[in-house]
């Protein structure tokens, strides 16, 4: 045989096992989202975060518009999920089978990144594996599927940055901005820092057409958001408001980063205690490690960018994405942020050719160790589910299992207010939107979440709102572990005081003691 048919062979073989490759990833992508939905899909519910995607995709299928109609994130998800979940589901299953399937997509992007270092079946399971295990909350799916997606088109930029690799980078970014403004940010920043690192450190001509493409890519990604700027009358104001109510109040109620030395474990049940401390190590992780990353990709030469991209540009886009974790420093904010880290991590031996072996059994180990501590105290699929009995309860035409406790304050509530509202409207406070969904009602206001401290301006709009339609009933739960310890009484003083002068309290057999049932006199 000569040189050129052992080049040939050598080729068609490369192809093939990358085909195969691609396969795997594919097939994995598609079982593991599945199996876990059926092993959890049904399972528990969370009725404060979840509850504000559940409703907004309900407002969205009815012909409601995002941010206009319904306080909301940006448009993409509520699109997506008004789009998929009546595939599987009139209720809450349908939208959880919706974020299932945008969660495999973005795994099938983390996977064909890991196969540059995890070749073989056996080794993708374990990645496939290790980033579900970090993709929670379910009704947050759409965070860490960006961030695998973006970690792939990095890699692909690194490896080989051509002009049209530039323009789907850019779409790509675009896209990510319709659903939602800080992950278009993450991933533009992200993507924006490759494209002058390459420019930097190759000194190509045409580094002009590929950033233009890179910029015309954007504004074609983002096309949809323009599209409804442009002709969805009010949307365009409903956005600029939106803007401003983060810069004056923060889009997160703030949490500080969990430093080890701050856990205190004096008083905590075991259990507790494990998972602070997990926490505090899972949230090491970014600190100890991208750093380290960070002065790789500034020391690599051009030549090696190609051959170590799997673990540069996933670093990069790590960096950006860690934001998200250090406005609201708990364990789902991490979660939500972790896959472009994880990627990072797992492709560690890239940067060691010599001590491959040894440097993928640290990393890959203390990786698992990390991600499995981590997971059990934390992942609601886990810790709500694993040990814990459970009972049937039918909402609309759908059956959960739920914890006892919680089945009985869903079934409490749920005939509490059928004696009571009836088929009238109510208003819910400060974050339980769930129940509009269960009862089947629309919220009287645009807000769904009380979260911060309002003015009293935007008391008085609230206030407002309920009088115009007149709303004659009131829920709220009012407990001392609402938002970060925040009860509306307190963010909310004139509101409250309003519903305690020109209202009258309600009692409903049935009711828990910490939801205080309001009508109008």
């Amino acid at each position: 045989m000569g040189s050129d048919d052992r080049a040939s062979a050598v080729y068609l073989a490369t192809a093939d096992a990358a085909r195969r490759g691609a396969w795997v990833a594919l097939a994995l992508a598609i079982l593991l989202p599945l199996a876990s939905y059926l092993l959890f899909g049904d399972r528990h519910l969370n009725i404060s975060d979840e509850g504000f995607l559940w409703y907004g995709v309900q407002r969205t299928a009815a012909g409601e518009v995002p941010m206009r109609d319904f306080q909301a994130y940006d448009p993409g998800r509520y699109h997506w999920c008004a789009a998929l979940a009546p595939l599987f589901g009139d209720g809450i299953l349908g939208v959880r089978a919706a974020s299932a399937v945008f969660q495999g997509l973005g795994l099938l992007c983390a996977l064909l990144v890991a196969r540059r270092v995890a070749r073989g079946v056996g080794w993708q399971l374990f990645v496939g594996l290790v980033l579900m295990l970090w993709m929670f909350p379910r009704h947050k799916q759409f965070e860490p599927a960006i961030g695998a997606m973006a970690a792939w088109f990095a890699v692909r930029l690194l490896e080989r940055p051509s002009t049209m690799r530039h323009l789907a980078t850019g779409v790509f970014v675009g896209l990510a901005g319709y659903f939602g403004r800080n992950l278009g940010l993450y991933c533009g920043l992200a993507t924006g820092v490759l494209v002058l690192l390459l420019a930097w450190k190759q000194r190509e001509p045409g580094f002009a057409r590929r950033a233009g493409a890179w910029t015309l890519g954007v504004g074609l990604g983002y096309s949809p958001m323009l599209v409804m700027f442009a002709f969805v009358p009010g949307f365009a104001q409903a956005f600029g408001d939106s803007l401003r109510l983060i810069l004056e109040h923060g889009a997160n109620v703030s949490r500080p980063w969990p430093w080890p030395w701050r856990v205190e474990s004096a008083g905590l049940s075991a259990k507790n205690a494990f998972r602070d401390w997990m926490t505090a190590l899972a949230f090491l992780l970014p600190v100890l490690a991208l750093p380290g990353l960070l002065f790789a990709v500034v020391r690599t030469r051009a030549e090696d960018l190609k051959t170590r991209a799997a673990c540069l540009a996933p670093a990069v886009v790590a960096l950006f994405f860690v934001h998200h974790a250090s406005v609201n420093s708990g364990a789902w904010h991490l979660a939500q942020s972790s896959p472009p880290l994880v990627l990072a991590l797992l492709a560690l031996p890239q940067l060691f050719p010599a001590r491959r072996g040894a440097v993928a059994l640290v990393a890959w180990c203390g990786l698992a160790l990390v991600t499995l501590g981590f997971s059990l105290s934390s992942n609601p699929d886990l810790t709500q589910t694993l040990g814990q009995p459970s009972v049937e309860h039918r909402i609309g035409r759908e059956t959960l299992k739920l914890q006892p406790r919680h089945a009985s304050l869903l079934a409490g509530l749920e005939a509490a207010l059928a004696r009571t509202v009836g088929d009238e409207p109510v208003f819910l406070a400060p974050n339980i939107p769930s129940f509009y969904c269960v009862l089947g009602k629309r919220s009287p206001s645009w807000w769904l979440f009380f979260f911060w401290e309002a003015t009293p301006e935007e008391e008085q709009a609230l206030l407002q709102e309920l009088g115009e339609p007149r709303v004659d009933w009131a829920l709220v739960f009012e407990s001392p572990r609402d938002v970060q310890d925040r009860r509306f009484s307190d963010t909310h003083p004139l509101v409250w005081q309003h519903f305690e002068t020109q209202w009258r309290r309600v009692p409903a057999p049935g009711l828990p003691p910490d939801f205080v049932l309001f009508r109008r006199r």
